[in-house]
Order: structure tokens, then sequence, then C-alpha cells
């Protein structure tokens, strides 16, 4: 998708109160231009993934999303945020949500095998053996669940 600054600031200005709102309590930690990138990725993602129904209330989850990435990527900086630990751990806790709603979709064996490999870190090799069939097989399985994954999660959105 091509998106041209002229649309990006029209989606802006339609959209300054749910922008406002989303990003108030981020202006104390994070700069004007953060902020700014911040809103151009959420609206990029919701371009991507919503529709005109729930465009406004994903775009807010999704700005609040990348403030809350931003402050941790940034938390060198961020001395005076008491809650930085508890806004790690809403990340954490969103990225499992996510995974584990997204993964329950797959068979155990797909299940295993995506856990072994991006998870665990093991080749296809070593999951091929595990599994009983070879590596070509492994990537088949690997690829047929990413496409199931990605088919839940835009039917999710």
């Amino acid at each position: 998708m091509c998106l041209t600054s002229d649309k990006i600031v029209n989606i802006r200005n339609k959209n300054k109160d749910i922008i406002k709102a989303s990003t108030d309590r981020y202006i104390k930690f994070l700069c004007k231009d953060e902020i700014i990138l911040c809103v151009d990725f959420a609206i990029w993602r919701c371009l991507t993934k919503a529709n005109e129904e729930n465009f406004k209330s994903f775009l807010y989850k999704e700005i609040e999303w990348e403030c809350k990435k931003a402050m941790i990527k940034n938390k060198t900086e961020l001395v005076c945020l008491d809650d930085l630990n508890s806004f790690e751990q809403e990340v954490e806790n969103e990225n499992s949500y996510f995974m584990d709603r997204d993964i329950n979709v797959l068979s155990d064996r797909q299940k295993r095998i995506i856990i072994g490999k991006f998870y665990n870190g093991k080749t296809l090799d070593t999951i091929g053996k595990e599994e009983g069939c070879s590596r070509q097989r492994i990537h088949q399985i690997i690829k047929a669940a990413l496409k199931k994954v990605q088919e839940n999660t835009i039917k999710n959105t």
C-alpha cells in the first residue's frame, strides 16, 4: 500500500480527537517527533488491518501500542517513569495474548514446530529429526501454519 504524505495528513486531520486522546499521556515521555512517528505507524497498520467500522477504535489502540513500544525502546531516557516495568509487562501480556489467540488455530504438531523454530531457535533439520520427517516437509508445515495464523489474524481484526 502506497501512502503519500497528503493521505497521512488527511487521516490525521480527520482523527485529531482520537490522536489527542491516545497520545496525551505520552507527551511527558516522548518527544513530538516520536509521537508523530507512532501515529504514522498506527495509521499505516489501521489502513492494512482495520475496516471503516472499527477504524477509530483500532487507531486508538494502535497509537497507544506504538507509544508504549517507543517508551520501552527509550527506557534509558525514562528516569522519571516509575511504572516502566508495568508498561513492559503490559506489552509482554499483549504479545502473549495475540500469540496465544493466533497459535490456537494450529494443530498440536504445527504448534510444536512453530514454537521450536521461532521461539526455541531450532533448525529445520533438528525439528525434522524430532518429528520424523525431512527438513523440506518441516518447511512446508511452517509455511502452511504461518498462512493459517495470518488468515486468522486478518479475520480477527
